[in-house]
């Protein structure tokens, strides 16, 4: 076995090592980005609720002032 086999077989293996750590790379961010995605879903839920929580509040609002006859509270946009 030559040096040029040695360098060829050395070569081979730091290819391979870089390969693999790519693919170990690669699977870590694949699982990153799922957690990362089922986070932003839970809060783009969390933030619809607390949208129809604030337009059934208004309705609310809206409703006990003309019970009693006054308008309703200013700041609150109307949707």
């Amino acid at each position: 076995m030559g040096s040029s086999d040695f360098i060829d077989v050395a070569q081979t293996c730091v290819l391979a090592f870089v390969a693999i750590s790519q693919i170990y790379t690669i699977l870590i961010l694949r699982n990153e980005l799922s957690r990362a995605a089922k986070v932003l879903h839970a809060m783009s839920m969390a933030m619809g609720e607390q949208s129809d929580l604030r337009r059934r509040i208004d309705e609310l609002e809206e409703e006990v002032a003309e019970m009693f006859g006054k308008s309703p509270p200013r700041g609150r946009r109307a949707e």
